[in-house]
């Protein structure tokens, strides 16, 4: 082939880089490396900054949680809600398994929750309106057992949100424990419903650690997954171009390059990642 009035063999064309390579300077490749460093920095700078707020606004909401069974005797109206068990340590335990990264996530773990809860505690004011003095007897220690069985196996059945399923079978468990070894506890039969009976203080319990971690999501400000999602959308705007010019870059070299290898798979693995949180 000539050119430019020489004559130029087609595998010297052949063997020729298509793009010229950049790694070739010492200045372009230290470059290369520390954006290719800074933009790991970033995204990890990312998740930590948003894992560290979620972790501040739990610890926070918590110590407040926490802050009724501290009080003395001489604040009636706290000392009350506590010794009367509608506010017990449950409702830390369910605002811990509540709280996520955003207000609609929370707010589903909620409503999970407390579905959960509510028909764990349905299925233990059958049982004892049924049995009004528990598994005390042969027979109706035997239905309790069975039934308790059957029900957990129900839970387990049915596409239940994973939330609801954990909630309803862990409490029902305690409650079950209760009915088949009665030990005093107090327990809504019939028309004898009250607040202050067990299973109703519990869930009210699961409902006021509920409402605790929506109200975490949401002061000082929302946490919405909006502004998580336009976060993340403009991370991988902002990857998108880089990894098409590292592409074009590595499989235009003459030799492969190891190092914008392991760049690609990074830069690869870090958007999918981010994709995932969308």
């Amino acid at each position: 082939m000539a050119r430019n009035g020489k004559v130029v063999h087609p595998d010297d064309e052949e063997s020729k880089p298509l793009m010229s390579n950049r790694s070739s300077g010492s200045d372009d490749s230290n470059g290369d490396t520390s954006a290719f460093y800074e933009e790991i920095v970033k995204v990890s700078t990312r998740k930590f900054r948003k894992d560290a707020e979620l972790a501040i606004r739990a610890g926070v909401f918590v110590v407040a949680c926490g802050l009724p069974f501290l009080v003395p005797p001489d604040i009636p109206v706290l000392h009350n809600i506590v010794e009367s068990k509608i506010y017990s340590a449950s409702c830390v335990i369910n605002f811990v398994y509540t709280l996520y990264r955003s207000v609609g996530e929370t707010t589903s773990n909620a409503v999970s929750g407390i579905k959960g809860t509510s028909i764990a505690v349905l299925n233990i004011y059958v049982m004892f309106t049924i049995f009004p003095d528990g598994g005390s007897a042969t027979s109706s220690w035997w239905i309790g057992l069975v039934e308790g069985v059957l029900f957990m196996l129900f839970m387990l059945w049915p596409r239940w949100d994973i939330s609801t399923t954990v909630f309803a079978i862990s409490t029902w468990v305690f409650y079950w424990m209760e009915f088949l070894h009665p030990t005093g506890a107090k327990f809504s039969r019939a028309l004898d419903v009250k607040v202050t009976n067990t299973e109703l203080a519990g869930l009210l319990s699961a409902a006021v650690g509920s409402i605790l971690a929506i109200a975490a999501t949401l002061l000082p400000y929302p946490l919405l997954a909006l502004s998580r999602s336009t976060e993340v959308a403009q991370e991988l705007g902002d990857s998108l171009p880089r990894t098409w010019a590292d592409f074009a870059d590595y499989f235009c070299d003459a030799k492969p390059n190891l190092y914008k290898q392991d760049k690609l798979v990074e830069h690869l693995r870090m958007m999918q990642e981010l994709s995932n949180t969308l």
